[in-house]
């Protein structure tokens, strides 16, 4: 393994344990839902981001098995492979999608 592929696998696992942290700790905190004494504009604003709130929460929710899974696959030397090819993932995939499993070669195959 090359010293730039080393430390582009060094930048993502710091970034997947970041994102793995702040999404433990969004989901661990609860949505403040209190609309008592809120003008009608409020409530509509309130009630605006609470939507945007459970969209982001519900995406979080997906991805951080997916993460947690990134994490795994590092500790296991397996990480950075793509799971079609066996070839690994082009550098600037894995800076983007950290938690990817996939290839840009393997997903343009699928497509075509």
């Amino acid at each position: 393994m090359t010293y730039q592929r080393q430390d582009i696998l060094k930048k993502c696992e710091a970034k997947l344990k970041k994102l793995s942290q702040q999404y433990k700790n969004t989901l661990e905190r609860p949505i403040d839902t209190e609309t008592s004494g809120c003008e009608i504009i409020d409530m509509a604003f309130r009630e605006q981001h609470l939507q945007h709130s459970n969209f982001f929460r519900e995406r979080m929710r997906s991805l951080l098995p997916e993460i947690q899974e990134a994490l795994m696959r590092i500790k296991r030397g397996t990480y950075g492979f793509c799971i079609f090819t066996g070839e690994e993932i082009e550098a600037n995939r894995l800076v983007a999608v950290p938690w990817t499993q996939i290839s840009i070669t393997a997903l343009q195959k699928e497509a075509s």
